[in-house]
């Protein structure tokens, strides 16, 4: 086996650690803000659904828990579109500056349902989920499948 001489080396080894450099990047700090979100919804019992999507929503947490450990989430929408769509049903959304996607998908008739609801963000599966909603969550609130999205980049402790 030939091996180069070790003047050679030190020239050869940085060249050899480009690729490493560059693909370590991503490995990282994540792969870049997502491009756009593919929403598929699916039902064997129903053949339409009330879909409403934001992408201008705050996340806050629940007026009466704030501060405590565990206090859920509340999402705020500060506008919204609301559709009734024909399942199945799928749509690719592009994102804007904010990098965030809300969805709330219910049956248009009041009938308990199976509803399955799958996002992809830039391709990649990020929520699946099926379940059998009710027709009320409680009074005036239909029980439907939720899905919250928001980019966050990585800093790596870099303010």
């Amino acid at each position: 086996m030939l091996l180069p001489s070790s003047s050679v080396l030190p020239r050869i080894l940085p060249l050899s650690l480009v690729p490493v450099l560059i693909s370590g990047c991503d490995w990282l700090t994540g792969p870049g803000e997502p491009e756009e979100v593919t929403v598929t919804v699916t039902s064997q019992q129903v053949s339409s659904a009330v879909l409403i999507t934001s992408q201008d929503f705050l996340l806050v947490e629940d007026p009466e828990c704030v501060g405590q450990e565990g206090c859920p989430l509340i999402t705020h929408i500060n506008s919204s579109d609301t559709t009734t769509v024909t399942l199945p049903y799928e749509r690719t959304y592009r994102l804007n500056d904010r990098l965030q996607f809300h969805s709330r998908i219910f049956p248009t008739e009041e009938v308990v349902a199976t509803i399955a609801v799958n996002v992809k963000i830039d391709g990649r599966d990020w929520y699946n989920d099926f379940r059998e909603l009710q027709v009320w969550e409680s009074v005036g609130v239909r029980q439907a499948l939720t899905f919250s999205y928001q980019f966050q980049a990585a800093t790596l402790g870099i303010p």
